[in-house]
């Protein structure tokens, strides 16, 4: 149905029900839209140039306005009697009715004067009733008004002397006033629901500004995120390497090993945060790799819950499939389940995590997935969360901590999407929140990586051979250096890509290529890996190339095959990750 405005038979404006109702809030009363000082002005002029009585009441009855010109008869004598006081109120409901074709116009059901109303519609809602009327014409006489106060209990001598003070006009003129109002309350209708408009959209606009100035506040921390992560991931790979070379010069019964290894232990959780910066600055495509999830689990169980009042009930099948996942990303997925679970039990409880294999024919499987899938459950005892909060929890910056940012369940959202999986939330007040995450899985994965688990000590067969680094930093030129020696390559360092590609060249000439080159992928104010990679292949189609880079999320690094680089690492790497990935690179 579509609603019209009219001022003097003009169609003003044109909208549907449904599409007024979201432009007004249902909570929008006549007095926040309209000036009452104004509007009772208007209404005693209005009455004092036409000589009829008025006021506006809500649609209910209520005042709103102070009663204007109203004769003695309606306002101290019929309406102080029980029967005309009923009398008046039903024949005011008839004429408050809302009517968008022109005002109503009736006799009056107490006393059969005229009367008239016309409803004040903003935005398709009945926010109020001009009434006017309490005048009289030749129909009316004194006799009837006699037979009416006999009917009502009232004093007829006083009825008809008050009767006599009642304004007197044609028909024809009161329908002329009455026409009036109508046009002059749709006048103030549409005024007012232009200016609900206009408040609209500069409270829109404004949103808009502050939203943007979200966006481009958290873009900027995400590229100062990004450019710690990769600082902190350059100096935990000296680290990282710098222990571990000091571990091969000490036996293995040495009292010391046990404090580097501790160290090695923390390093892992700095290493952990550093990812976590890298996720929050939403980088790009997810590292996919096939991932034993039950691992990830258990070391994010642990690492959350240490020191807690909140127990974990798992409840993971030895059989589990492994996912297609980005493990760090992953990691924080799941990281963010437990922190989510244990701040809703503040007073402690049982986080329950489940996880199980659903086949591509299962029925659970949703609708827009395909292919077998792990799924998982987080199941806490908390506060719970209604029906409102459920809708919004994904959304960027909507959170019910004080202090949280909003952005934990929308980046968790992110990254189950970049995953082709999905994710639900159920939740019941006072009883607790589950949330189910479907991730793809790889049943037929065959482990074939020989060297897993393999000991410190113990040794990777292949091929010896000369290896370019190029790399910036000096402490990660020494320390891959170091590594590289240990193992028994030979080793020759590059700060920038023009500098690789001379080495290149020059070793090509005098007959001792490079076997193997490692690439830092940024290079401030120098080539960094994707240009250099480019410019390698045309003078040797068969390079191996390995990418490595602290911004573990870069496109570049996520699908190294499709930039010419034959491998990748991730800073912060340790000795173990550089010897599988050359031994991989040198036997293709």
């Amino acid at each position: 149905m579509k609603l019209e405005y009219i001022t003097d038979n003009k169609v003003l404006k044109s909208n549907t029900n449904d599409e007024i109702r979201c432009k007004l809030g249902k909570d929008i009363a006549f007095t926040d839209l309209f000036d009452l000082d104004d509007i009772q002005q208007l209404q005693d002029q209005f009455s004092a140039a036409t000589g009829v009585a008025s006021i506006i009441t809500t649609v209910d009855g209520v005042p709103i306005t102070k009663p204007s010109n109203f004769c003695r008869l309606c306002n101290d004598i019929i309406r102080k009697t029980e029967k005309g006081c009923v009398n008046c109120y039903k024949s005011d409901s008839k004429i408050g009715q809302l009517n968008l074709d022109g005002p109503t116009i009736q006799r009056c059901m107490s006393g059969g004067l005229y009367d008239a109303g016309a409803g004040i519609s903003v935005g398709g809602r009945h926010l109020a009733n001009w009434l006017i009327g309490q005048v009289r014409d030749e129909s009316q006489t004194e006799e009837g008004m006699r037979k009416y106060a006999r009917e009502i209990g009232a004093d007829e001598e006083e009825v008809v002397e008050a009767f006599h003070e009642v304004t007197a006009m044609s028909f024809e003129k009161f329908e002329k006033i009455a026409q009036m109002l109508f046009t002059l309350v749709n006048q103030h209708s549409n005024a007012a629901y232009e200016g609900v408009l206009k408040a609209r959209i500069i409270t829109e606009n404004k949103r808009v500004e502050k939203e943007l100035l979200k966006m481009h506040n958290l873009k900027s921390i995400g590229v100062l995120a990004g450019g710690i992560a990769h600082d902190f991931n350059n100096i935990l790979t000296g680290l990282f390497g710098n222990i571990e070379l000091a571990k091969m010069d000490l036996p293995q019964n040495h009292d010391v090993r046990k404090y580097l290894d501790s160290s090695l232990e923390a390093l892992e959780r700095a290493k952990h945060l550093t990812k976590q910066l890298l996720t929050f600055s939403k980088g790009g495509s997810p590292l996919l790799e096939v991932v034993d999830i039950r691992d990830v689990v258990q070391e994010a169980v642990q690492f959350n819950l240490s020191g807690s009042n909140v127990k974990a009930n798992l409840d993971i099948p030895a059989d589990l499939w492994p996912v297609v996942a980005d493990k760090e990303q992953m990691s924080h997925v799941i990281a963010n389940m437990i922190i989510n679970a244990r701040e809703s039990m503040l007073d402690g409880g049982t986080i329950f995590i489940a996880a199980e294999n659903i086949a591509e024919d299962k029925a659970e499987v949703p609708v827009k997935l395909q292919g077998d899938l792990v799924r998982f459950r987080f199941r806490d005892e908390g506060i719970g969360m209604a029906e409102d909060l459920m809708q919004k929890i994904f959304d960027p910056y909507f959170s019910t901590k004080e202090s949280g940012s909003g952005l934990g369940l929308a980046i968790v959202h992110s990254i189950i999407t970049r995953h082709n999986g999905c994710i639900k939330v159920d939740s019941t007040p006072n009883v607790g929140t589950e949330f189910t995450i479907y991730i793809p899985a790889d049943k037929s994965f065959v482990q074939r990586e020989k060297n897993k688990g393999l000991k410190d000590n113990e040794k990777i067969t292949f091929r010896l051979g000369h290896i370019l680094v190029m790399d910036d930093e000096k402490m990660v030129c020494d320390i891959s250096g170091a590594m590289l020696k240990a193992i028994g390559y030979t080793v020759e360092f590059a700060e920038n890509g023009e500098e690789a590609l001379e080495k290149y060249k020059a070793a090509q000439r005098n007959g001792h290529s490079f076997d193997a080159v490692i690439m830092d992928l940024t290079i401030p104010g120098g080539k960094g890996g994707k240009e250099t990679i480019v410019d390698m292949l045309v003078l040797d189609p068969d390079v191996r190339a390995i990418v490595f880079s602290g911004y573990s999320m870069d496109p570049i690094v996520a699908n190294y095959k499709k930039y010419g680089f034959k491998g990748r690492l991730v800073k912060p790497f340790k000795k173990m990750d550089l010897q599988k990935e050359l031994s991989r690179i040198m036997s293709l």
